[in-house]
């Protein structure tokens, strides 16, 4: 039955499984459309539920259409956000100005992106377009932890700087596989269709009404409705939910889709809330910092009591991405290493650090007791292969464990920096694979020409897997693309 995808059909779930648990009364907690499902599930069986919380509010009773509209208050945040940051008004003086940029050069000429086997389409590459663009920049206004890099993002596009955006348009693919868009054409079909009217470009506030003239998403959206099910809601479907049940209401500064407006119209009809609004955060407040997640914890243990909201002024500012060493291996280093978790990789990478460290620390070892009983000096020719090829793998193993040092610090920061590159502070560490490069032929000849005055076969073994690191950390970092 096509029409029983709706929220009161879901509510109705909702209730049977409650009872079936065997719960008198319970919590409820929406982020997002979830935040309708709870409100529906509160018109419905009030009786049941001991408290709700609403993160991100999208409750009945709203102008529906105004989509645009949210979405160019979003930008105008942003725009704002990084004007008030220094180093981000030095880098991107004007956000608006670099989205017309960005929009005028792929209205001329899509950007053409590598993407990987595993992306969702059959193509080595995806052409991206202004639709493209403006909706990457709505699905970032989400996260607190894009959200830093969307000037840089945006100048990238504007710059069409393919390598820059290589991760980023992988790791966007790999998210819009995850909407069930059948279920959600059902949901919305039913419910907003009704109630949907075009918001005039003409209205929305300088520049942004400009820039979101050519965006369609939502006319498409509308136009779907027309032909998807000929279910609709009721007019109850438009009315607001009232009710005294303790209702706690988070909303995020940046949310481009249920702007903090939305949580203060739910407010107005929830008599016992308690609307809290957090700066640089998007969609869903609580998985995106520590202090919604206190203030939710704090709220359901006592729903009635007053909240300690003192951890909304210690949340840190955003840090935009102002000074990037943009290199896209770093992204499928991390890809293959940390999101994938691909044993090859992991044990790769182990075997190659394992190849240059034994060696080394054999040598070190070895020349230590030398100097301490008074040993014979190894032959020239062997003291030089050793010198070079160690001093080789020195810088092999030394850019290596900076690699991952960097990646790890980065990802503990903001691991969305990884889908671009590095900070620019890393940038020093990037010579180090050239001069491996350059060094190993040295490195191979001196170890050929000594090899047979090396004394034993356990110091050839040495001197064998040394010249194997070099050379596997150069293979490295061509299959990884890291040069």
């Amino acid at each position: 039955d096509l029409g029983a995808f709706n929220s009161d059909a879901s509510a109705a779930d909702l209730h049977d499984l409650r009872r079936t648990l065997g719960y008198a009364r319970w919590n409820l907690f929406g982020t997002s459309y979830g935040t309708k499902l709870a409100l529906t599930t509160l018109r419905h069986f009030p009786e049941a539920v001991r408290s709700v919380v609403l993160d991100s509010a999208y409750p009945p009773g709203l102008e529906y259409g105004v989509e645009a509209a949210d979405f160019a208050r979003a930008l105008e945040e942003l725009h704002n956000g990084c004007a008030a940051d220094p180093a981000c008004h030095a880098a991107y003086p004007d956000v608006s100005g670099m989205i017309r940029e960005a929009l005028g050069s792929l209205r001329e000429e899509p950007l053409e992106v590598p993407v990987a086997e595993s992306y969702p389409i059959d193509s080595d590459a995806y052409a991206i377009n202004p639709q493209d663009l403006l909706i990457a920049l709505r699905q970032g206004l989400y996260d607190r932890q894009i959200i830093p890099a969307l000037p840089f993002l945006i100048a990238s596009f504007r710059d069409r700087n393919t390598e820059a955006l290589e991760g980023f348009v992988d790791a966007m693919g790999e998210r819009a596989g995850d909407v069930n868009r059948a279920v959600y054409n059902m949901v919305e079909c039913y419910e907003r269709y009704p109630f949907w009217r075009e918001t005039p470009r003409s209205s929305l506030p300088s520049p942004w009404g400009e820039l979101l003239r050519e965006f369609v998403q939502f006319e498409v959206d509308y136009a779907v409705c027309a032909e998807w099910s000929e279910h609709r809601a009721g007019p109850e479907e438009d009315e607001p939910v009232v009710s005294d049940v303790p209702t706690l209401i988070l909303a995020g500064q940046y949310d481009p889709i249920t702007p903090p407006e939305f949580g203060r119209r739910a407010a107005e009809t929830l008599p016992q809330s308690t609307y809290v609004e957090f700066p640089y955060i998007g969609h869903g407040a609580f998985r995106s910092d520590e202090c919604p997640k206190s203030i939710v914890v704090e709220f359901l243990r006592n729903p009635g009591a007053e909240l300690d909201l003192a951890c909304i002024g210690e949340i840190e500012p955003l840090r935009f991405f102002t000074d990037v060493y943009v290199n896209a291996g770093v992204y499928r280093v991390a890809k293959a290493l940390f999101e994938e978790e691909s044993r090859l990789a992991v044990a790769s990478t182990g075997a190659l650090g394992g190849a240059l460290f034994i060696p080394l620390s054999v040598w070190t070892l070895a020349a230590m007791l030398r100097r301490r009983r008074g040993g014979p000096a190894p032959d020239p020719g062997a003291r030089r292969a050793r010198r070079v090829t160690g001093g080789t793998a020195v810088l092999a193993l030394v850019f290596l464990l900076g690699l991952l040092g960097a990646m790890l610090t980065t990802a503990l920061a903001n691991p969305v920096h990884l889908a671009l590159g590095l900070p620019g502070t890393a940038r020093p560490l990037f010579w180090l694979p050239w001069m491996v490069t350059a060094l190993a032929p040295v490195a191979f000849v001196l170890s050929m020409v000594g090899f047979r005055s090396v004394e034993t076969m356990g110091g050839r073994l040495l001197l064998l897997l040394a010249l194997l690191g070099c050379a596997g950390s150069i293979v490295f970092c061509v299959y990884f693309g890291l040069y």
